[in-house]
């Protein structure tokens, strides 16, 4: 089987792998948000070659933790720089330094901590003596990385409550939307949620979803203008306004493919 084929046909398994990761490594929503879309296009990346290098030699599934646990360290590294254990933590010896980083880096609960670092058999700590290493070890700040949106509006003044209350009401419009039209996908075949997932949520251009899907191009353009229709439709019956429907699903979101000969 092809890597391609292999992540179409499990992007169910993919997914739910992505979320138990996030889970065990107590990722905040918005950690787990932004981490799941940045995931799913490392596995895509270099022609599939995460998928590539799968031998089969355990489950697809134990595969794609190790996979995605390794993903998840790096995007934290990206995200708040490189960890490294308090000074306080090296004073207090390795047992210290290795509980500061399930604690602080990995996010593992204290008491799930010191059980594996008991079971670990490394330490000579008793159960008491490591809650007691906890209570000294200071807490982690990361730093925060603005992008260039965030920059402006520290640099410009705000609008006031109006402003605020715009905002609120707006990223109530979107999780309504979301979640909406969540609901609207299960109406739609497997195959149909695919094309969909590719394209919405993984920012992959129509004719590559069509060289992964082994379609053809025009085909697929028409055939995705019909399942935006049809969304809107469903949406729309939903409740949802058709403004705030384009604004969540895109009047334009496959003119920027650039159809062949116009055609999309």
């Amino acid at each position: 089987m092809s890597a391609e084929r292999l992540f179409v046909e499990n992007l169910r398994l993919i997914d739910d792998t992505i979320r138990l990761v996030c889970r065990q490594l107590r990722c905040s929503p918005e950690e787990r948000e932004d981490f799941i879309s940045q995931s799913r296009l490392k596995l895509i990346e270099d022609d599939y070659a995460i998928l590539r290098k799968y031998a089969g030699r355990c489950s697809l599934r134990t595969y794609l933790v190790t996979v995605v646990r390794h993903q998840l360290y790096d995007f934290r590294r990206q995200r708040w720089g490189t960890w490294r254990p308090s000074a306080e933590a090296r004073r207090l010896g390795p047992a210290a330094v290795e509980l500061d980083t399930l604690l602080h880096r990995d996010r593992v609960p204290r008491e799930e901590a010191i059980e594996r670092l008991q079971a670990s058999a490394r330490f000579a700590e008793t159960r008491d003596a490591l809650r007691g290493l906890a209570e000294k070890l200071p807490s982690h700040y990361p730093r925060i990385v603005e992008g260039e949106d965030a920059l402006e509006d520290l640099a410009a003044p705000r609008a006031g409550a109006d402003r605020d209350v715009m905002t609120q009401e707006r990223l109530a419009t979107v999780r309504s939307v979301r979640s909406a039209l969540v609901a609207s996908m299960e109406e739609l075949s497997e195959e149909d949620r695919v094309v969909l997932r590719l394209r919405f949520q993984e920012g992959i251009k129509v004719p590559r979803i069509a060289q992964i899907l082994g379609q053809d191009v025009k085909a697929l353009y028409r055939r995705c203008d019909r399942l935006l229709e049809m969304l809107r439709g469903i949406l729309e019956r939903r409740g949802i306004a058709r403004p705030s429907v384009l604004e969540c699903l895109g009047e334009d979101s496959w003119a920027d493919d650039d159809g062949p000969e116009g055609e999309h």
